[in-house]
């Protein structure tokens, strides 16, 4: 199997690298420093790529069937042989709503984890070949996901 820097060579990569930080963060300046477009492009997709990850490895089957049977109906009224359902509230059914939505999407999930996390490791490649730089060893985590209280800088 071909590794991904036998289709595209390193040079268009990178272009399309720091072509996709203007799309993405379309405040960042042309003039700015290439590796710097680059280490904001390497924090967005290192939190889509946490997000993906723990939306694949929460167990919603569980939480939902929880969700459901404790808090999701109660019974008011009984209607000859059946009993009315009534939902115990509006946001409540929302949420189960949405984690129904998320555990069908599940394989979605999984596919675009392993796309996030190819593209972190080209964005990788590409800062080790041109800026001899480990941009995955320099951004801290409390970069990407600042304390409470903290700023985003």
């Amino acid at each position: 199997m071909k590794e991904p820097q036998e289709f595209i060579p390193d040079e268009d990569l990178k272009r399309f690298f720091l072509t996709e930080t203007l799309f993405l963060y379309l405040s960042e300046k042309v003039e700015q420093q290439e590796y710097n477009r680059l280490r904001v492009l390497y924090k967005l997709h290192k939190n889509v790529h946490d997000l993906l990850f723990h939306l694949y490895q929460c167990d919603l089957n569980t939480h939902y069937l929880e969700v459901c049977e404790v808090f999701g109906f109660y019974f008011v009224e009984k209607e000859g042989e059946k009993k009315k359902k009534h939902h115990m509230s509006a946001r409540l059914y929302a949420y189960t709503r949405f984690i129904q939505q998320i555990m069908k999407s599940k394989s979605m999930i999984a596919d675009y984890l392993l796309y996030s996390a190819g593209q972190l490791d080209e964005l990788e490649r590409i800062a080790s070949i041109y800026y001899q730089k480990d941009i995955g060893q320099e951004i801290t985590r409390e970069e990407i996901f600042p304390r409470k209280g903290q700023v985003k800088k």
